[in-house]
């Protein structure tokens, strides 16, 4: 993708899996490629019990039929989720995911350290960079409000003490959650962001906890109908950038179908694009 200095262009758009929830995997890729996206992100693995998400890592017919899925749409896979790394589960354990990354072609993988942060994360990180390294696969780290390592400032720390070309993936729900925003981003080089994740954030003051994980798994906000002032990170990218549409509304599903959630989600990201540089004042 070649680097632009005009406002929209060189962005990427494609989806976070849990956008297509409660979608099969194969079913989630067919509707991100009739919703328009160029690539998806896949979520390789349930993270948690009862999750919708395929095993497609242990069951190989899943697999063969997300393979299907990708080369009927030509949609490729940008990246795969999540390596959650913690001193009992480390990089190694996780072989088996990014082999199956490999086949996929994936560019990029999500890390993140649930419990770990500081020197012992440091530990985990370039574990992960190496085995991902082995495979040409990309790290990028994942801040999480609620996790070991919540915010951008904290992020890019523990990377700078890891090294290499491993990446930050900003989710604009989390960045926002910890005090960060748009200017946070913009001035980040190249080399530390090629794609973030795109949410929009509902007014009003950080929950607790346990509604903030509620929230970011079930009820987040298309981009354009909350405080984030979207239109003004994609006008003033100046680079290349996949952005990733990480949208989970279960009341929008339940009512218009996750496909069609999906295709609204594309309209609402590439009505922001074309709008520009136009100034938008956030709800406040």
């Amino acid at each position: 993708m070649p680097s632009t200095d005009r406002a929209g262009e060189g962005i990427e758009l494609s989806f976070a899996h849990l956008s297509g929830v409660p979608l099969p995997t194969d079913e989630y890729v067919r509707a991100a490629a009739a919703a328009g996206v160029g690539t998806v992100g896949l979520r390789l693995q349930p993270m948690r019990q009862g999750e919708a998400t395929t095993d497609i890592v242990r069951d190989r017919g899943a697999r063969r039929r997300v393979e299907r899925a990708l080369a009927d749409t030509g949609l490729r896979v940008h990246d795969v989720e999540v390596m959650a790394l913690a001193p009992q589960r480390r990089a190694a354990d996780y072989a088996a995911f990014l082999d199956v990354a490999a086949e996929l072609r994936v560019s990029r993988v999500n890390v993140q350290t649930p419990g770990a942060a500081g020197s012992e994360a440091v530990d985990l990180l370039g574990e992960a960079q190496q085995e991902a390294a082995q495979r040409g696969i990309i790290c990028s780290f994942e801040f999480v409000s609620w996790l070991a390592v919540p915010s951008l400032g904290e992020a890019l720390a523990l990377l700078d003490q890891v090294g290499g070309d491993f990446e930050v993936v900003p989710d604009l729900l989390h960045l926002h959650r910890t005090g960060g925003g748009i200017d946070d981003l913009l001035v980040l080089p190249e080399r530390r962001m090629t794609w973030l994740q795109l949410t929009d954030v509902a007014p009003g003051a950080t929950p607790e906890v346990e509604e903030q994980i509620r929230q970011a798994r079930h009820e987040r906000v298309t981009p354009g109908e909350g405080v984030l002032d979207i239109r003004r990170l994609l006008a003033e990218v100046r680079r290349p950038m996949t952005v990733s549409l990480e949208v989970p509304n279960d009341v929008l599903v339940e009512r218009i179908g996750a496909a069609e959630h999906m295709r609204r989600l594309v309209e609402a990201a590439r009505a922001l694009i074309a709008l520009g540089v136009e100034p938008r004042t956030p709800v406040p």
